[in-house]
């Protein structure tokens, strides 16, 4: 069975595998983005179709990325930023198991250097799962 990987773990995926095998050129203000996780942030299921490259990478990944990022930028007085454009909850039992859909989300995403979450469209269904972000 095929399944489609979000929008965001393919992105992540890709810059990962860039970092990987080539140099990045920074800007003066560089900012990485993820969108629309939807709790998977321990990758994904791994079932692609035959022939298709796995893309696939996880927030280890992902605070690892940026970390080697934000060194290298700063070694030439380049500034890094990462945020997350919203939808980071459901998706997996690690976010549906939770009443506000963020309890043990939550101390994971805070373990990753984000310099901003966003809500996206899923964080704003619930006033509790939006009053629990904001605190």
């Amino acid at each position: 069975q095929h399944t489609t990987m979000p929008a965001g773990k393919a992105l992540l995926a890709l810059a990962l595998s860039a970092v990987g095998s080539t140099a990045l050129e920074f800007r003066d203000v560089n900012i990485f983005s993820v969108t629309d996780v939807h709790s998977w942030i321990a990758g994904g299921d791994k079932q692609v179709a035959p022939g298709t490259p796995l893309l696939d990478g996880t927030f280890g990944d992902l605070t690892s990325f940026v970390e080697r990022a934000r060194t290298a930028a700063a070694k030439e007085g380049k500034d890094v930023f990462l945020i997350d454009n919203g939808d980071v909850i459901d998706g997996t039992g690690l976010s549906n198991a939770a009443d506000d859909h963020c309890q043990y989300l939550l101390p994971l995403l805070q373990q990753v250097p984000f310099d901003a979450l966003n809500c996206g469209n899923h964080e704003l269904y619930s006033n509790v799962t939006l009053e629990t972000f904001k605190s």
